[in-house]
């Protein structure tokens, strides 16, 4: 039955000259959940949403994902998510008539697919953006994804339910709490938004908003920070690859795109010429990664203020506390750091603190448990999507041995299980507790050192 999908989709895609829906992710989640026990209670589904995405950001991703945690719990598997930029005969009026620019079709759909491309389970559409000389709305690209994953379908697989995600907004404005014919409905909130009850029945479900700095992006703040030329912003709210192509294009990208990026007013760039013909007098030096802010507190108990000239000054923290622990605002933080490790806010480690703020203001610093999460004191009791956006953070950070940005982390199970090679291992062998480790967003120390050092093996790990 797999290997119909994917004689399936190939022929489908010779046929047509491109292929409007990509599905090597989907083919390989399907595999992994039927080689892992099949689908869930309710049978295999995958989550598309569509918008003008002017351009696609983390915002849009995380839309996807907040769905399918709800679906997951509701007894769905979900082996798939979308995003489908709009067409430009809707895209470009709709920009006129708010004053902005508005990016063709065809350089939405190249952003997005940098920007979603180490994501395992996101893939983009092209079916909407490239019908010619109309716009599909969103039920008619919804039901085209429908009629073409029934093709695929197999006794294995049984149905693949479609579900359309969107906002609050949305779904008011379009009735879609009652329901949308065959295809299910996923509401995604903003926090504090006023939501209406699930109605199962009708496959119309809610799914828990976004947190954190993720929850607040905006094409508006992602367009404003490419005019400003910044990289870090642009590379945090899409990724680094997607970063590099929007503010670094090659000469024959800006070529490709020149009005497109005459919009941005982005120029032709000379870095990567400069990159390939760059020589060093002398081999750099190994960026170091800290990665436990407790054994930082024992080293200060041992050498006081001198532990700071030992500390490069590009070395980079990646603790498994929560911030909150080290720096509380109000008297509940303040219990909760007393409870988990009163050295936390000890005034002994005072200059310690000032060195994490200090490195803040440089995006070098990451703690694993988020804003909110409620620790249980279990080691592997964490957050599922900690290590993912710990590896968006590290790819903000370049390698001074490579002169490049630090690669994604191995978060793919089947990498571990099948290319990881236990003779190569430095911390740990152990390929279950790696990938429990990462799955749950928990901290152990030799799993964790193990994923840093099997991701980019120049990175120097200290604990």
């Amino acid at each position: 039955p797999i290997s119909r999908i994917v004689r399936c989709s190939k022929e489908a895609m010779a046929r047509s000259g491109s292929e409007p829906w990509p599905l090597a992710k989907f083919e390989e989640a399907v595999r992994r959940a039927i080689n892992e026990g099949g689908a869930g209670p309710k049978g295999f589904a995958v989550v598309l949403t569509t918008g003008g995405m002017n351009p696609a950001h983390l915002g849009h991703v995380q839309l996807l994902h907040q769905a399918k945690k709800r679906l997951e719990e509701a007894g769905y598997k979900v082996v798939g998510l979308w995003l489908s930029p709009s067409h430009d005969d809707y895209l470009q009026p709709k920009a006129k008539s708010l004053s902005t620019i508005g990016l063709s079709a065809g350089f939405r759909l190249e952003v997005s697919e940098r920007a979603v491309a180490d994501d395992p389970l996101v893939s983009i559409g092209y079916w909407e953006a490239t019908q010619p000389g109309y716009w599909p709305d969103f039920p008619e690209v919804s039901d085209a994804l429908q009629k073409h994953l029934i093709r695929l379908q197999s006794d294995e697989t049984g149905k693949i339910q479609v579900f359309y995600a969107c906002g609050t907004d949305h779904a008011a404005k379009c009735g879609l709490y009652r329901g949308l014919q065959d295809i299910g409905v996923v509401v995604v909130p903003r926090q504090g938004e006023a939501v209406k009850r699930e109605n199962p029945e009708k496959m119309v479900y809610v799914a828990e908003p976004a947190t954190g700095n993720i929850a607040s992006l905006s094409s508006t703040k992602v367009r404003a920070a490419i005019a400003s030329g910044a990289f870090d912003q642009v590379a945090q709210a899409l990724s680094p690859k997607a970063a590099t192509f929007l503010l670094q294009p090659k000469p024959e990208e800006h070529s490709r795109f020149r009005d497109d990026f005459a919009k941005l007013g982005v120029t032709p760039s000379a870095h990567h010429e400069q990159v390939e013909e760059a020589t060093f007098d002398v081999i750099p030096s190994s960026r170091k990664i800290y990665i436990s802010l407790s054994s930082l507190m024992r080293q200060w108990d041992r050498a006081g203020d001198s532990l700071l000239a030992d500390i490069p000054p590009d070395a980079l923290f990646f603790f498994g506390s929560k911030r909150s622990w080290v720096f509380p605002e109000n008297p509940a933080e303040q219990q909760e750091s007393t409870q988990e490790n009163p050295r936390y806010t000890s005034p002994k480690y005072q200059g310690l603190r000032n060195l994490i703020l200090e490195k803040e203001t440089r995006a070098e610093v990451f703690f694993l448990k988020p804003p909110g999460f409620k620790y249980n004191g279990d080691l592997f009791h964490g957050d599922p999507g900690a290590f993912p956006s710990a590896s968006v953070w590290l790819q903000r950070h370049n390698d001074p041995v490579t002169g490049k940005p630090f690669a994604p982390l191995l978060l793919d199970p089947q990498w571990w299980r099948e290319s990881f090679k236990a003779k190569n291992a430095k911390y740990t062998s152990h390929v279950p507790t790696i990938i429990k480790n990462f799955q749950c967003g928990a901290h152990d120390y030799n799993p964790v050192q193990e994923l840093l050092h099997q991701s980019n093996p120049t990175l120097e790990i200290v604990m």
